[in-house]
């Protein structure tokens, strides 16, 4: 007979046996589920084509599941979708790609449904995933599979915990979900799992993953009331042809957030023991009810509900059977009349049903029952439907979600992304615009009336609102941009979803230009006073980031070298490229237009012209540039422009402390750099710190070297270096420069007229030509390691060359060694790397410059080189000394489409031209035009984020002396060009870092 004990034990090996019998049937239940559910699961990959709403533009992974295999339409959440133009594709279980389009995002909660053409699919079985609401319970095995973290396919396991959780907050400027629940799980998703199927052991959807914390492993999941609700009327129109868009979902709204509140909390704001006791009575298992947590300004809810209202019922008609005026309030006459409502869904159900109507709500107020009538709002009324596109800058209405967020009205004009225009007025995105040119402009629409009709150029006063400070209007001067930019206008089809393009109006003819006088304001020494009339300030904006530009906003000092002709020499930290809006700012007081004469391909210099004709008298002097190079320890006098107020100069006596070869870093972005450069270094003091630029003269006025910034970098850093850049080199250049540009003056014709035919107000000279330089990066080395200590060593050069290239200059005993070549340039395949330079058509060199002079009339030279040990001479062809005759930006999209708009700038005589070929205005609004990099949504606490990978713009922030790269919280960091300098001779980009929303 066993004994007890052997009973018990017996027992429990037959309870354990049984137990994992169970388990093991769940798991293989669970393995049949998930294969089958795979198979309805995509990888969405999301093209936002630009900033709209909250949504930056870039690029996003995300997830999808298929709900109607038949129709083609798959389930995500809303901030994938986005509402805004976006394009995108979604990637099968078997790695097929199938092209979506978006079909509706709710303007709320956060679901929204891509569209795809069931013929596509054309290798796989796709699985439909039924939506099953009403199965998700607290307790309850659930399986999260998607995209999660940028894989193909994850699938995470977890326990629904609670189903009344908060809707997540991820920050004040980006989307959130409010007035529903959502469900709290243990599953710890990631980045790329916005969007996927929370499905239970049968295989049905019970919930939509939407959100993750960051501080802990939950998960939060979208309830599927709403969605199953959004999806049955989209099948209803689909099949009865009707197409399918936000016109065939109605949504409502009163322009109120609510929260849920226990009633312990209710208590506190009034609430009476007998209506919790009601409640309680007659819905068991209630815990809280609805409270006014926020009123949205302008909304019907305005002045007739309060933040701590309780809300009892709601109904679609007077319960006291009377219509009184909307904000009209009484006491109920029937408490009976109407059920509780404690949900956020049975009201979000009433307030659907009647969009355009209205409804009664009964309130407890400070233990005060009353019944309001009030407005129901249509919310898609609310969300923007067109966006306007000009000068770099994209605007559109204010949606609610955002006026929700910044407690601001609805409707006004939002800065989506402030672009090239308005970032050089300062004015951010996110700004609310108020007023253009002294008029109102309370939505889109008066806003593009009003911008339509000034010209390019007009310098005119905008008005505007800050999120974070809204109470306070802030007034900028708007430069009207209508060169650069091509201006469009986005609508959308509420019944097909569709973005249509039409291209704006050309803008109205610029008045004639004006002559303006100038007045310099004069003081110091002579020398000073003389050299005064002949600086400026050279204001530089870029708005397209060609050739590795680090900004897109620069400023720096200028020097007039030809007053007849309008030649300003700057350096090419200031002016880096061609493709730029130029402008010269003289004295503090008068600004005029300026255009790039000539960029130096070797040489950190650059020429800048404006017409002189557009001034008025000869108050600006032409500089005197001397022949005569400083010598070390010669003293000479610095004038230049301060950074903050430039209309009376400063200066300090200096002494030449040394001259030097400049060498400049290769960074990794490839950009502009000067090489075979020769600098002065003096012994500088506190004005030369405090100045974006400046001259060094001679008691007689005449400039003895330009103090020039040098963009420089350092293990990937850009910073700003100033160097002393002798005059004497430079006046070959000028001479011919100025020859050009008076020839194109007399060609032009009268004062202030255009060459160009296309109502420019200036014409570029053409490109120089006749000026030649070697292809060549040399470098100097010292006749000590090029002679060795005993003939034949170090690099071979005999005592005799040393002789004489120590007899060409004195100062310099040194020889030029090849230190780097360009290839595709003549001298590449001419010369070879360690090549040392001797002569030039037999004359002995050791210097830049005297390589410079030798070369600069002549497009083929003999040089004289020492290689492999023995003397050669070697034919070498030189190039033209200029840049690219046509350079070219071209702007286009990543993915060709019918709708794609091509632009193209090219520089003829130095004008640049927009061509801009836009097609069918019925086409969909496809691709990407701007760059992007990693990022992800999170709240500014960490507390929660999205579960989808985005990867958006960031910017760069400028420093003083550097300028490292800001990202947005990502998954993987991503960097971008750095701005070199925060002081005013360069700025940063005009593009904000912004939290991703997705």
């Amino acid at each position: 007979m066993p004994t007890g004990q052997q009973l018990a034990l017996s027992g429990a090996a037959l309870a354990a046996l049984t137990a994992w019998t169970v388990r093991l049937r769940q798991e293989k239940g669970w393995e049949e589920t998930l294969e089958r559910v795979a198979k309805g699961v995509v990888v969405v990959r999301v093209n936002s084509v630009m900033a709209f709403d909250m949504n930056e533009r870039g690029f996003s992974l995300a997830t999808g599941f298929v709900v109607d295999k038949a129709l083609g339409i798959i389930l995500t959440n809303r901030h994938v979708v986005t509402t805004g133009p976006v394009t995108a594709d979604a990637v099968l279980h078997n790695k097929e790609e199938i092209e979506l389009t978006p079909l509706y995002a709710d303007p709320v909660h956060d679901f929204g449904f891509f569209k795809y053409d069931p013929a596509d699919v054309r290798f796989m079985e796709l699985q439909e995933i039924p939506l099953a609401p009403s199965e998700a319970r607290v307790g309850l095995e659930v399986r999260v599979v998607g995209n999660d973290a940028g894989e193909k396919i994850s699938i995470l396991s977890g326990t629904i915990a609670r189903l009344d959780r908060a809707a997540p907050n991820y920050g004040s400027h980006t989307y959130n979900d409010f007035n529903t629940f959502y469900f709290s799980c243990a599953s710890n998703t990631s980045g790329g799992s916005s969007g996927s199927p929370v499905v239970n052991a049968s295989g049905r959807a019970v919930a939509l993953n939407a959100g993750t914390s960051t501080k802990s492993a939950s998960s939060y999941y979208l309830p599927l009331q709403r969605p199953a609700r959004a999806l049955a009327l989209l099948q209803k129109a689909l099949l009865a042809g009707r197409g399918a868009g936000r016109a065939c979902v109605p949504r409502g709204t009163l322009g109120v957030v609510l929260q849920h509140r226990a009633f312990g909390e209710l208590k506190r704001l009034g609430l009476r023991r007998e209506t919790e006791a009601a409640v309680r009575g007659s819905l068991p298992g209630e815990t809280g009810m609805l409270v006014v947590d926020q009123i949205v300004p302008a909304g019907p809810a305005e002045g007739v509900l309060e933040p701590g209202d309780v809300l009892l019922a709601a109904s679609g008609s007077d319960p006291a059977g009377g219509a009184p005026l909307n904000g009209s309030s009484r006491a109920p006459s029937s408490r009976a009349s109407a059920p509780f409502c404690t949900s956020f869904l049975r009201l979000e159900e009433l307030l659907d049903e009647r969009p355009g109507e209205a409804v009664w709500l009964t309130l407890q107020r400070g233990g005060v029952e009353k019944v309001e009538r009030l407005a129901v709002l249509d919310l898609h009324a609310l969300s923007p439907a067109s966006v306007l596109e000009a000068g770099g800058c994209t605007f559109h209405s204010l949606s609610y979600q955002q006026a929700r967020n910044w407690n601001m009205p609805p409707g006004g004009v939002h800065v989506a992304f402030s672009g090239y225009m308005l970032s050089n007025a300062n004015v951010p995105s996110r700004a609310v615009i108020s007023e253009l040119n002294n008029c109102k402009t309370p939505d889109l629409d008066a806003f593009t009336s009003v911008f339509l009709s000034l010209p390019h150029g007009a310098r005119v006063p905008v008005r505007y609102r800050l999120p974070y400070s809204h109470h306070t209007e802030r007034l900028a001067v708007l430069d009207v941009e209508r060169t650069w930019f091509a201006g469009e206008r986005y609508d959308l089809d509420a019944l097909s979803s569709r973005w249509t393009c039409s291209t704006l109006p050309p803008p109205p003819p610029p008045p004639p230009p004006v002559p303006q006088r100038v007045a310099f304001a004069v003081a110091g020494p002579p020398e000073v006073r003389a050299v005064t009339p002949s600086l400026v300030r050279v204001l530089f904006d870029i708005p397209y980031q060609i050739d590795g530009v680090a900004g897109l906003k620069y400023a720096g000092m200028g020097v007039v070298v030809d007053a007849a002709v309008g030649l300003v020499l700057v350096d090419r930290n200031t002016v880096p490229v061609a493709l730029g809006a130029c402008r010269i700012e003289f004295a503090s007081t008068v600004e005029v237009p300026a255009v790039t004469a000539f960029l130096h391909p070797t040489h950190n210099i650059a020429l800048v012209r404006y017409d002189p004709a557009l001034l008025c008298g000869d108050s600006v002097r032409s500089a005197t540039l001397s022949p005569t190079p400083l010598e070390v320890g010669e003293e000479c006098m610095f004038v230049g422009l301060p950074r903050q107020d430039a209309a009376l100069p400063v200066f300090q006596q200096s002494v030449v402390r040394e001259t030097c070869v400049m060498e400049v870093g290769i960074a990794s972005v490839p950009r502009f750099r000067a090489v075979n450069e020769e600098v002065i270094r003096f012994d500088v003091g506190l004005a030369l710190e405090d100045t974006v630029g400046g001259v060094f003269v001679d008691e007689s006025g005449e400039v003895k070297a330009f103090w020039g910034a040098y963009c420089c970098c350092h293990e990937d850093e850009l910073y700003e270096q100033f160097e002393g850049v002798p005059a004497q080199p430079l006046l070959p250049i000028l001479a011919a420069c100025s020859e050009v540009a008076e020839a194109a003056r007399q060609k032009r014709g009268p004062p202030g007229g255009d060459d160009t035919g296309e109502g420019r107000p200036l014409g570029a000279p053409p490109p120089l030509s006749g000026l030649y330089l070697l292809d060549a990066e040399l470098r100097p080395v010292s006749l000590s390691v090029a002679c060795g200590s005993v003939a034949g060593s170090g690099l071979g050069l005999s005592r005799a060359w040393a002789e004489r290239l120590v007899a060409c200059e004195q100062e310099k005993r040194q020889v030029l060694s090849v230190q780097r070549l360009i290839p595709g340039t003549p001298a590449h395949g001419q010369l070879l790397e360690g090549d040392l330079i001797l002569a030039v058509d037999g004359v002995p060199v050791n210097t830049f410059p005297a390589v410079e002079a030798a070369v600069l009339r002549s497009p083929r030279v003999q040089l004289t080189v020492l290689r492999d040990g023995g003397e050669r001479a070697v034919d070498v062809s030189t190039s033209e000394a200029r840049e690219d005759a046509q350079p070219r930006a071209r702007m286009h999209p990543a993915i060709p489409a019918p709708s794609a708009s091509v632009s193209e700038l090219t520089a003829g005589a130095g004008a640049w031209r927009l061509r801009c070929a836009v097609s069918a205005a019925t086409a969909p609004l496809s691709a990407a035009r701007r760059s992007a990099q990693t990022g992800r949504r999170t709240s500014p606490s960490g507390a929660a984020s999205s579960c989808s990978t985005r990867t958006g713009p960031s910017s760069s922030a400028a420093t003083r002396r550097r300028a490292a790269a800001s990202t947005s919280r990502t998954t993987s960091t991503a960097r971008r060009p750095k701005s070199t300098s925060s002081c005013p001779r360069t700025g940063s980009s005009s593009s904000t870092a912004r939290p991703s929303p997705t």
